[in-house]
This record gives structure tokens, sequence and C-alpha cells, in this order.
């Protein structure tokens, strides 16, 4: 069997060998600019909220007995939450002409603030302050986490000079697999 190679045929063979050149590799990943940074964040932020979000019910039932109904309910304001933040944090950081680094750090400093009020102020709480607890937990810290795993990492990808379309899924599996690490130690120490 003979196969004619037209000129243009010739062009798209000799780009597809440079693709195959310029590939990086899991190791030259993590050397890439902001990639150690983003996927150690990526896993606090992970353990944090893995860890809060798979001891809540026992909290809840041990400390207020509020029943099914209403632990699910302040669950899914966590959870409300976590989606309008994903929206919020990617909103104000297109603002910020896609820096992302100062709306996470707010949006870090806040969770941490009223994680601060429920864990040391937990007794004097009501059922519906601490769905509004919830609520904003999860608005910043779920926000948080959904910024690093998208956002992030595909920014990261596209920043390489060449433009590299593979190193985008490559650092999307480190960032968001070192995420998956987090939160299976967390639970770990927990318990």
């Amino acid at each position: 069997m003979l196969a004619v190679l037209y000129p243009w045929q010739m062009i798209v063979i000799e780009e597809e060998k440079k693709q195959k050149e310029t590939r990086i590799n899991f190791w030259q990943a993590w050397l890439l600019p902001k990639v150690l940074f983003y996927a150690f964040s990526y896993f606090c932020a992970k353990m944090a909220l893995q860890v809060v979000f798979f001891s809540l019910f026992e909290f809840l039932d041990d400390e207020f007995a509020f029943g099914g109904q209403k632990n699910a309910n302040i669950s899914t304001m966590n959870d409300v939450g976590g989606l309008l933040g994903s929206f919020a944090i990617g909103y104000i950081s297109d603002l910020t002409y896609s820096k992302r680094s100062p709306s996470t750090i707010v949006a870090c400093f806040l969770s941490c603030v009223i994680w601060y009020m429920l864990t040391v102020e937990y007794n004097k709480l009501t059922y519906s302050s601490l769905m509004v607890s919830f609520f904003f937990y999860g608005l910043f810290m779920q926000g948080v986490t959904n910024t690093i795993a998208a956002t992030c990492s595909a920014d990261i990808g596209k920043a390489i000079p060449d433009k590299n379309t593979k190193a985008v899924s490559t650092v999307t599996g480190i960032i968001d697999g070192m995420g998956s690490v987090g939160a299976a130690i967390g639970q770990f120490i927990v318990g």
C-alpha cells in the first residue's frame, strides 16, 4: 500500500512531532512556577473542609442533639454557601486581573474567624446562628477550595511559554491529587 502525502499533510505531521517533544512529565510539572504552592494550599484547604464535613454530624449530635433534619439543614447551608462562594471568589479574582491570591487569602482568613467562633463559642450558638455560620464557612472555605482546584490549576497550566495543553491536565491532576491526600490524612488524624 502506497501513501501519498500532500504538502499540507506534512506540516501536520511535523507539528505532531513538535507536540510530542514538548510534553512535560509529572516531575517537570512539579517544577513549574506556583504548582508546589497551590498543591500544598489545596492540600490544607481540602483537609480542613473534609474534616469539618465528615465530623459535622457527630459534633451536632453530641453537642446540640438537633436531630437528623436540622443537622442536614446545617450541612446544606454549608453546601449552598460553597456554591455561592465559588461564584463570588471567582468573580472577585477576575476583577483583580486574574490574581487569585488576594481573594483566596481574604476568604481563608474569614473562614478562620468563623471557625474560631464555632470552636470557642459553640455552646452559645442557636440553630439559626449555626445555619448562618456554616453558610459563611462554606462561602469562604469551599469557595477557596474550588478556586484552587479549578481556576488556579488551569491558570498555571496555561502560563507555560509554549502553551502546552498537556501541562494543564498534569498540573490539575497534581493539585487535585494533593487535595485528596490532604483529605485522607486529615481523616486519619481526626480519627
